[in-house]
């Protein structure tokens, strides 16, 4: 090989490598720079006939009381935003 298709393949591998760095960083900065949350969790129904064995959880804030958005705004199930 001549030097010039060694540098290829070195720069080559070395931006392979790179990427797979910046991947691996940025996967990780959230868990070096985020804020710990602790939710208290409550397990429905972990066994099902069909499903076999899951969690589904149910958090205290998974379901609000209707009173707390505007009545003139209507509220749609599953919908997140109150626009009209």
């Amino acid at each position: 090989m001549n030097r010039k298709t060694t540098l290829g393949l070195l720069a080559a591998i070395a931006l392979q490598f790179l990427i797979l760095i910046g991947m691996y960083i940025s996967a990780q900065m959230p868990l070096w720079t985020g804020e710990e949350i602790r939710l208290k969790t409550i397990p429905v129904d972990p066994r099902s006939l069909f499903r076999g064995n899951y969690a589904r959880l149910d958090y205290n804030f998974s379901q609000l009381d209707a009173s707390l958005f505007p009545a003139d705004r209507k509220l749609r199930e599953g919908s997140w935003s109150m626009s009209p």
